[in-house]
């Protein structure tokens, strides 16, 4: 009978430690990531976007995929608007494996930033989960300048 007591223990301690996992994950993620893929979908100057939120073991968590400019549209600040949106979803996230293609142009994190770390560029992460991600204009980049020659947007209540 003891065997039967502590048997049930045991289950309802590993039921209450899955119930924690699935909750921590949810608490990662400020806004769903689905959300996060149809406001990149929507951004001006996007004409398609495969995005994905991918975990492989021992790989940092990364937002991995392609979007797709418009003919017309600066790549880079596709791209910019494209990581603002991305920055607000899951914590300690990369954003380097998202790349914006043109034509014959591909464009990724390093050729906006260079190796300046996203939290300066983009600022704090939301604290709270929230319904959608806040758009952030781009100040237009150039192609040029050795990191994208972007800067940062100003941003109520943020200095960039």
């Amino acid at each position: 009978m003891k065997r039967v007591g502590m048997t049930a223990t045991l289950a309802s301690a590993v039921a209450i430690a899955l119930v924690g996992c699935g909750t921590a994950s949810s608490r990662n993620a400020s806004v769903p990531d689905d959300v996060l893929f149809a406001q990149v979908t929507a951004l001006p100057g996007v004409r398609d976007a495969d995005l994905k939120w991918e975990l492989n073991f021992g790989n940092t968590p990364a937002y991995m995929g392609t979007v797709v400019a418009e003919a017309d549209a600066d790549p880079l600040c596709v791209l910019d608007e494209t990581l603002a949106v991305l920055y607000q979803g899951r914590r300690d996230t990369s954003l380097r494996a998202v790349e914006v293609v043109q034509g014959s142009t591909s464009v990724r994190a390093e050729d906006l930033v260079g190796e300046t770390p996203l939290g300066e560029r983009y600022g704090p992460r939301p604290a709270r989960p929230q319904p959608s991600a806040s758009p952030r204009p781009c100040t237009p980049p150039s192609l040029d300048q050795p990191t994208g020659g972007a800067t940062a947007a100003s941003t109520p209540g943020r200095t960039p």
